[in-house]
């Protein structure tokens, strides 16, 4: 017996056959299933297959991999097409006779087990503190076609934690949130499902917001005074950001602001008079919301008349104290600082109004004095002093007198040299080292009676200069 080896061919006969064996591959003619139909989860194929003898087996093949086979007729196949989500699918079927001639056929479907994945329409899908872009009030429509919607959604229901709130069948897929009965963090939840069934869950966090910012004022000088040429630095905080402040006086709009991150500078009304105004600040934050802060301020335009010492043209040396002795305002002093055009002084924010300046860190010399004082409002007034700074002492000695340790017998004279850049302010005869006589006209002479003292007793001069240096000159001895 001759064997004959025949080669099948899809839908062929074998190309060559001894007489009497079976050569005709069975034929197809319906895999089951319709080209380009959605399958999901669990398909069962029930194909239509014929052969001249017998079909012996039906075997399943999806995108060239082994799936079932079915050995009896009525031919059914079940294929889980769970492990693809959402991508096409080549369904091949292959029918088998006795003799092992075989046949196939195809079709292309699209395997669907992913359910419509949604976002929700803002920048963040989730976030740990609250941000403008997730922070709501009043009515809310929620649209999810801004980042996309699947084809084929069916339905998408909206739902706070789990209580749906509202759904959408079909587009503009719009679902509105009243966020009036919310407040603080919210889960929101939008579940979605597509023509096959499934169902797909995108979950965030939201904050239901209905309070406007918090609001701090801060005032030139002192809380709650204010000036015309003046205004107030504005601080607005809102976990949705505030961006806008507006100021109005005595319920009149002056002004209002953007702010930057937070802060906005105001000015106050121009036109204010002093007196007792109502200040009204409004903050919104970036959703709407609007804070206001509500006082009474004291309007205070005019600048503070003060009366300060030391003197224009003084002298001074060492440390000098810079006074403001009198004040005349409505409001009162708040600040004050003194200067030297080599040294200035740490400002003081409350009576006693006195500083000291060191003028040993300046040069002997002419100096301009200034006086800064500011009212409770801000209103300067500045005064300036012409002083002299001398820290040298004067020059002093005697010019003639008897020679040192000489008897004196009768009363004697005694003059006296004293010199200083700025002026001698007097010279002092000093016996057994104290004063008993001075003498503030150059050429300064003084008599000594040797019967007013012991039988011995020293002689020294001491000069003063303008600023109240001292010195002194050599010291003689006397006996009488």
């Amino acid at each position: 017996m001759t064997a004959v080896v025949a080669v099948l061919a899809v839908g062929g006969a074998p190309a060559q056959a001894d007489a009497g064996q079976d050569v005709t591959p069975p034929v197809i003619q319906d895999v089951g299933i319709a080209a380009g139909t959605r399958v999901n989860k669990t398909v069962v194929l029930d194909p239509v297959v014929s052969d001249d003898v017998a079909v012996t087996e039906v075997s399943l093949f999806v995108n060239g991999t082994f799936v079932v086979s079915d050995r009896s007729a009525p031919w059914s196949l079940r294929w889980d097409s769970g492990l693809l989500h959402d991508v096409p699918a080549r369904v091949e079927v292959t029918a088998y006779d006795a003799a092992r001639n075989s046949t196939r056929s195809f079709v292309d479907v699209h395997a669907d087990n992913y359910g419509p994945f949604l976002y929700f329409p803002w920048f963040w899908s989730d976030s740990a503190h609250q941000v403008p872009t997730m922070s709501f009030t009043g009515v809310v429509p929620i649209d999810f076609r801004k980042y996309g919607v699947p084809a084929d959604t069916a339905r998408i229901e909206l739902s706070v934690g789990d209580t749906v709130i509202g759904s959408a069948d079909a587009d503009p897929w719009t679902i509105p949130w009243d966020t009036s009965g919310y407040a603080g963090k919210v889960e929101l939840r939008a579940r979605s499902w597509d023509t096959s069934g499934n169902e797909g869950l995108a979950v965030t966090h939201a904050w239901a917001d209905h309070v406007g910012p918090s609001i701090d004022v801060r005032f030139d000088s002192t809380d709650g005074y204010v000036r015309a040429k003046g205004g107030i630095d504005v601080t607005a905080k809102d976990p949705a950001w505030a961006n806008q402040v507006e100021l109005l006086v005595d319920g009149r709009l002056i002004g209002s602001s953007a702010t930057d991150e937070g802060w906005a500078r105001l000015a106050w009304d121009r036109a204010a008079k002093n007196g007792r105004s109502t200040m009204t600040v409004r903050a919104y934050d970036s959703i709407g919301n609007v804070g206001t802060l509500t006082r009474t301020v004291t309007v205070d335009n005019d600048a503070p008349g003060v009366t300060v010492t030391p003197q224009a043209n003084a002298k001074v040396r060492g440390t000098v104290a810079a006074t403001v002795t009198g004040v005349r305002d409505a409001t009162g002093p708040a600040y004050f600082i003194a200067s030297l055009s080599c040294v200035s002084t740490v400002p003081r924010f409350g009576a006693p109004w006195k500083v000291t300046i060191d003028t040993r860190r300046c040069r002997d010399g002419k100096h301009t004095l200034t006086f800064d004082v500011r009212d409770k409002a801000g209103n300067q007034t500045v005064v300036k002093r012409s002083i002299t700074v001398d820290n040298t002492k004067p020059t002093v000695k005697l010019s003639s007198a008897p020679r040192n340790k000489s008897t004196l017998r009768k009363s004697t004279k005694i003059t006296a040299s004293a010199r200083d850049t700025y002026g001698v302010n007097r010279v002092e005869l000093l016996v057994n080292g104290k004063v008993v006589a001075v003498d503030r006209k150059a050429g300064y002479a003084f008599t000594v009676n040797p019967k007013k003292y012991g039988r011995t007793f020293t002689v020294q001069l001491r000069a003063y200069d303008q600023a109240g240096n001292a010195a002194y000159s050599s010291k003689r001895s006397y006996r009488r």
